[in-house]
Parts: C-alpha cells; structure tokens; sequence
C-alpha cells in the first residue's frame, strides 16, 4: 500500500512539473501612441515571462488605410538577437478591423536568450499615411503564427499567452479611454511642420517619461547651429519653434539642417529644408 501511495505521489509530481514548466504564461504587449500625417514611428513589442527564450514570433495586424509598415529592429533586451521580417504573407488576417499583416521572428541562434517583464525585444516602425482615424495592432493569437519557443525547445503559444493589443491614433489631440489627455507610452521625434519652412517651423516630440529634454539644431556638416531645448518636461506631446536662427539670433542661409533629440537614453535625429 506504502509503495502504490509513493508511486501515485511520484506521478501527480511528475504532472504537475510537465504542466507548470513545460508552458509557463508569458504576456506580450504594444503600445498606445497618437501620431500625425507623415510620421514615422516606432513602437516596442514587450514580452514578459519567467521562461528563458530563444526564438520569438509575432504577426501584427493593422490598417493599411492609416498606417503603412516601414521597418523593424531588435529591441535592446535581445541584443545579439537576429531578426527576420515578411510583409507578403500567404495567409489573411483574423480581425474585422485590420486589413494587413507583418511577420517578425527574431532567434538568439541556440545561444542567446532573455527573461523578465516588460523585455523591449523588438521595435517595429509605421508610417503615418492619415490625418485621423485609429488604427489598432493586434497580435495574430493563432498558435503557429505567434509564439515563444524556450531554450529547451518547448512552446508558449495559445491560451498561455496573454495578448494586450495596441493602437495608432492619427489624432494628435486624442482622447484616451479615461476622458483626460492621451499620455503617449513611447518615446518619438515627429517630423517638422511646416517642411520645407520659411522663416519658422514647429519641431514636435513626444515623451512617456519626465526628464531633461535637449533639442539642438546642426548644419549638414554637423556644427551646432543652436539649442532649442534645454528644460525638464512631463509626460505628453510638446513642441517648440526655430525661427531659423543661429545661437545668436542671426539668420541663417537656406538648406538642409538636421534637429536632434536627447531625453534620458533616447536619441533621434531628423532633416529640415530652410527655404528663404
């Protein structure tokens, strides 16, 4: 009796070490953001699991008539990862609200891995083609199209898998679910407007954390042309205005000057045409 009670507890073991660690939850998560006509933006794909993984899939659906799939790269938390990207894809998408898809892989090559919550592993960027309208991004839940595979080549797909959706919303005075003011959750250097400008243009960021904002302006042979912005900032879409002056308030001749970004660790550049 003492030895069929030790095998049946062995069992019962053995099961419930299969199911808990054989497919461990993971949780993966895009952003909310507001954007504008011509805009470029990326956007952070996050995982978060306790399991070590070395090959990630994603397919992400969204509305072509509003935003166009432009580029992907490796998130800083899979550094080292290498990625793979196909926008022609064989099969069609789950979502009423959607009308394309994109599919992104990124694989540590059987040496990398990486764990934890909120993992920024891939960044994928759009450009804006509307000047209103939602576009959401829905992960394709469909097992073999999205899915983490383990370092011991097991698969966390399906209903172990939490999926949190995001949205584009081409309305830079958006509202959120809440009523208030939509706090951006990613970081972004909008384009210039008006571009080509005489004699000023408005240079629009947004930021999802407060901290020391510094815009400075350079010339295409990258001398300093001025500082914009050296102030802290909260949380929210912002914008200042360079009349096309120098540090010392003269004008400077027509051209391509570029305006560079700093707040914490990120860094952006973009072009802007002086037209006199």
């Amino acid at each position: 009796m003492k030895n069929y009670r030790l095998v049946t507890i062995a069992i019962l073991l053995f099961i419930c070490t299969t199911v808990s660690f054989g497919q461990m939850p993971a949780t993966l998560t895009m952003p909310d953001t507001v954007a504008a006509l011509g805009d470029t933006i990326s956007l952070p794909i996050k995982v978060s699991t306790t399991s070590e993984i070395g090959l990630a899939q994603f397919v992400i659906e969204y509305k072509s008539t509003l935003i166009e799939f432009y580029d992907a790269a490796v998130g800083n938390d899979a550094a080292g990862f290498m990625l793979s990207k196909n926008s022609n894809l064989p099969f069609s998408v789950t979502s009423s609200e959607t009308d394309k898809n994109v599919l992104l892989q990124i694989s540590g090559g059987g040496s990398g891995s990486f764990t934890g919550q909120g993992k920024e592993v891939v960044n994928i960027s759009f450009i804006v083609k509307a000047s209103s309208g939602k576009s959401v991004l829905i992960f394709d839940q469909t097992s073999n199209h999205t899915f983490l595979t383990t370092t011991s080549l097991s698969d966390i797909e399906g209903s172990n898998v939490t999926f949190e959706d995001g949205e584009v919303n081409c309305n830079p005075t958006a509202i959120n679910r809440d009523g208030g003011e939509m706090v951006p959750e990613v970081f972004a250097l909008l384009q210039n407007y008006p571009n080509p400008f005489n004699p000023e243009t408005n240079i629009r960021f947004q930021i999802a954390k407060a901290g020391n904002v510094v815009v400075n302006v350079y010339s295409v042979l990258g001398e300093k042309i001025c500082t914009l912005v050296d102030a802290e900032y909260e949380p929210g879409q912002h914008s200042v205005v360079w009349e096309g002056k120098d540090q010392n308030g003269i004008n400077v001749a027509s051209g391509i000057y570029f305006y560079q970004i700093e707040t914490g660790n990120n860094i952006a550049v973009r072009k802007m045409m002086l037209m006199r």
